[in-house]
């Protein structure tokens, strides 16, 4: 819950919504023929009153042109225990409405019985802002906790708990995105992607159109496939897709496959810039063949002062520690280190702990790949692994101190294998980029991790 812990379920005060206020008194009227000016509808929401919540949603849906604010009881808990529409819990959003959580969460009902559902669907007119407040504990084939077809905003805000379950392919966890959604200082943590049959991806956020976060965290969610791949457990970003990311984190989340898992992090088949931010300790594993927490294969991957470290990748034959690129990629006076790529297997290899690339173009401007690992059978490419006609260039860039070496095949990349960059000097001899702004200890500007006590609760 964002905020404080509220009453458990305290008594609604009311079974109907408040009468809607308007936010401003009325304009004189004019002339006969002039129509009157519409002003925004405000409804007050007592404590744990569900039913008032969806008599507020579908009165201000009745005004499609006219924002409506719906405010919250302080610290609250709305439990939703049936289904009001298709898969939804509460009526599909058709208008502008900004929901003023003040603290408090809108839960599934936990009570066994309790049929499956998404909390919220925001349908392709909707426009909801949700300030301070939790969405948790939804359960839907696609978007467990919401899905947008319009435009979706959080501000200091968790998404957090929710589940994208089904026998065949399944997505989003926490938001299913076919629109546009932007989230300020908030979270998606702890949703579940989870297939019998298909591929399970976008644990945190399955994105099919435009997504921007801003000093915002992607954390410990999870995508599982008994029976096809994992990948994305973090963030999917589709085809067609644009996902931005400024000063803020990916990290924590897992994906486990019995055939393949990878993109723990992030994987992209569209376009993908990180700004002043980190990628750090995602997992995959598979009995097959594991890939990077940060999986490409689309047309274009930017990295501008960010960190990628700490990301595990195991299997028999794994592709990619830290970074996996088969698009154009460009990583800019950023860090990947300490990434480790463990094969299981004699029959396969470990490639490309730090950066695995496979097609496009990669550039590496005033940037370093350092103490990456592949380990096990057949491990090589510990900084960096190029594989056929693909071009990795460097620029004031350095790979050194990984493990088994810096770049493989052997001299396939200029610069590397511990020689200094084209145009840099090393001069402290430690593989440090003289004047670099990154450290691998220092702290995002602008993190989340003290906005809001929920926030990290």
């Amino acid at each position: 819950m964002v905020g404080g812990a509220g009453p458990a379920e305290a008594a609604p005060a009311s079974t109907t919504a408040v009468a809607p206020t308007s936010s401003s008194e009325s304009p004189p009227a004019g002339p006969a023929e002039d129509e009157p000016a519409s002003t925004a509808a405000a409804f007050t929401i007592p404590c744990g009153d569900v039913a008032a919540l969806k008599a507020a949603i579908t009165a201000a849906n009745m005004t499609p042109t006219t924002p409506s604010t719906i405010d919250l009881a302080p610290a609250c808990r709305y439990t939703l225990t049936d289904v009001d529409n298709d898969v939804n819990g509460l009526p599909v959003v058709q208008s502008p409405i900004t929901i003023n959580g003040n603290g408090s969460t809108i839960a599934r009902g936990s009570v066994a019985g309790t049929p499956a559902f998404r909390i919220w669907q925001v349908g392709a007119d909707g426009r909801l802002a949700l300030n301070l407040l939790t969405i948790t504990g939804g359960d839907a084939p696609n978007g467990g906790g919401i899905y947008n077809g319009g435009m979706l905003t959080l501000d200091t805000s968790a998404i957090t708990g929710n589940t994208a379950t089904s026998g065949g392919d399944t997505a989003g966890g926490g938001i299913y995105n076919t629109g546009t959604v932007t989230l300020v200082n908030s979270e998606l943590d702890q949703n579940l992607v989870s297939s019998t049959d298909g591929v399970a991806e976008g644990g945190g956020l399955e994105n099919a159109g435009t997504a921007v976060l801003q000093t915002s965290r992607v954390h410990d969610n999870k995508t599982s496939s008994s029976g096809d791949s994992a990948i994305a457990s973090g963030v999917d970003n589709e085809f067609g897709a644009t996902l931005t990311l400024n000063a803020s984190q990916v990290y924590g989340n897992s994906a486990i496959s019995p055939s393949f898992a990878g993109g723990s992090a992030i994987s992209s088949a569209g376009v993908v810039t990180l700004n002043d931010s980190k990628v750090y300790n995602n997992a995959t594993s598979s009995a097959g063949t594991a890939g990077a927490a940060l999986y490409h294969v689309g047309p274009r991957l930017t990295l501008n002062d960010s960190q990628v470290y700490g990301n595990t990748a195991t299997s028999p034959g794994v592709a990619g520690g830290g970074i996996y690129t088969g698009g154009e990629f460009e990583l800019n006076r950023s860090r990947v280190f300490d990434n480790t790529v463990s094969n299981t297997s004699a029959d396969f290899s470990a490639d490309g702990a730090g950066i695995f690339v496979v097609g496009g173009e990669a550039r590496l401007t005033d940037s370093t790949v350092t103490r990456n690992r592949a380990i096990g059978p057949n491990a090589q490419g510990g900084g960096i692994a190029k594989l056929g006609v693909a071009s990795v260039i460097l620029v004031r860039s350095f790979v050194t101190a990984n493990v088994p070496d810096n770049c493989d095949p052997p001299g396939s990349i200029a610069g590397c294998n511990g020689d200094v960059g084209v145009g840099q000097d090393d001069a402290e001899g430690d593989g440090e980029l003289a004047g670099s702004a990154m450290d691998e200890d220092c702290e995002l500007l602008g993190s989340v991790a003290e906005v809001g006590e929920r926030i990290a609760g």
